[in-house]
C-alpha cells in the first residue's frame, strides 16, 4: 500500500502550481455591459468641467452627441475623451 502522505504531498504539490499560475495571470475582465460606455449628463459635466449649459452649447454645436434613454442623457466615454485632448 502506499504512502498516504505521499498522495498528499503531490496533491498539494499541484494545487501550490495552480495557485502559482493563478497569481502570474492578472484577471481580465470583459466589458460585457454596453452602458459602461456611456456617462450620464451629470458625470460627463463632472468630468469636462463644464455646467449644463456648456454641455448644451456642445451638444448643439455638434461637439458632443447625447443619446436618450426615457428622461435620462447619456454621452459616449470616448467622445467625451476626445473633447479632453488638446488639438492637434
Amino acid at each position: 500500500m502506499n504512502n498516504p502522505f505521499e498522495a498528499l504531498e503531490k496533491r498539494l504539490s499541484s494545487i501550490e502550481t495552480l495557485l502559482i499560475d493563478i497569481k502570474q495571470k492578472p484577471l481580465q475582465k470583459e466589458n460585457t455591459d454596453p452602458l459602461l460606455d456611456f456617462l450620464e449628463k451629470e458625470k460627463a459635466m463632472e468630468v469636462l468641467g463644464v455646467s449644463h449649459t456648456t454641455l448644451w452649447r456642445w451638444e448643439k454645436a455638434g461637439k458632443l452627441v447625447s443619446r436618450g434613454i426615457g428622461s435620462k442623457r447619456y454621452y459616449s466615454r470616448s467622445e467625451i475623451m476626445s473633447v479632453l485632448e488638446p488639438n492637434k
